[in-house]
């Protein structure tokens, strides 16, 4: 008859020792752990940038197409904006450079916002005073949508629709919206610029636009209103970081 053997090196004392060789030290686990935060630390902020980056390309996108519908169905219903009796806008900065409009200016800017609101979710509607905002602008022209698009500025310069940008000669005067929770209130940042034409909205910076260059790449980075027409195009902001962009040719950070 065949005996059978154990395998005693299986049970030997030396694989015990052996195996405990492999576990990792205290020491081993905090500094690995420490590197680990190292390396967080280092990267998590500029993850959280590029969201914040990408959250903020996407609300522009998604504002203007909603807003654009809300000018479409506001020109069906009433006309083109150069029917709406608007007047331009003016004002006077005090004392503490805040912009004070008249009371012509304030009732055809509150008309301008009753037409195109009229299709819109808004979840407030307040002057700059009662929005707790710098400029004391008033009547109603201060929108909040149920989205948390709001509006920040409105300046008719031409009530005709008569102002000529690029090829363009039906610019009625421009359109700001940001993000209520963003507070900076600083162009192409987290506030981004509209031109209004008779029929819609169009990025301030389009390819004809002469403020395309020189107001969101060039040396006057800190006015950035032609940067909405990047953002609508290129679906980035790239702008922010890097100084060698260029329209139509490089168009992200490497």
């Amino acid at each position: 008859m065949k005996k059978t053997v154990k395998n005693l090196i299986t049970w030997s004392p030396s694989h015990l020792i052996t195996s405990r060789k492999t576990a990792f030290t205290l020491a081993e686990v905090l500094i690995t752990l420490a590197i680990i935060g190292v390396v967080a630390a280092m990267t998590i902020p500029t993850l959280i940038s590029n969201y914040k980056e990408k959250a903020t390309v996407t609300k522009v996108k998604k504002a203007y197409s909603v807003m654009n519908e809300a000018m479409r169905l506001a020109t069906i219903e009433h006309g083109t904006v150069d029917t709406w009796g608007l007047s331009q806008t003016t004002y006077v900065e005090d004392d503490e450079n805040s912009k004070i409009y008249d009371d012509k200016t304030i009732a055809m800017s509150d008309r301008f916002m009753d037409y195109l609101t009229e299709n819109l979710r808004v979840a407030k509607r307040c002057t700059y005073e009662e929005c707790g905002r710098s400029e004391a602008y008033g009547g109603k022209a201060q929108v909040f949508f149920l989205d948390g698009t709001e509006t920040r500025g409105l300046h008719i310069s031409n009530p005709d629709c008569s102002r000529v940008v690029g090829n363009r000669n039906d610019i009625c005067g421009d359109f700001y919206i940001g993000f209520n929770n963003e507070k900076e209130n600083k162009e192409g940042i987290d506030t981004f610029v509209f031109w209004i034409t008779k029929n819609g909205l169009l990025p301030v910076g389009f390819y004809s636009d002469p403020y395309r260059n020189d107001f969101c790449l060039g040396e006057n980075k800190d006015n950035r209103k032609a940067c909405t027409a990047w953002v609508i195009e290129y679906g980035n902001m790239d702008y922010l970081e890097c100084n060698d962009l260029q329209w139509g040719v490089k168009t992200k950070c490497d």
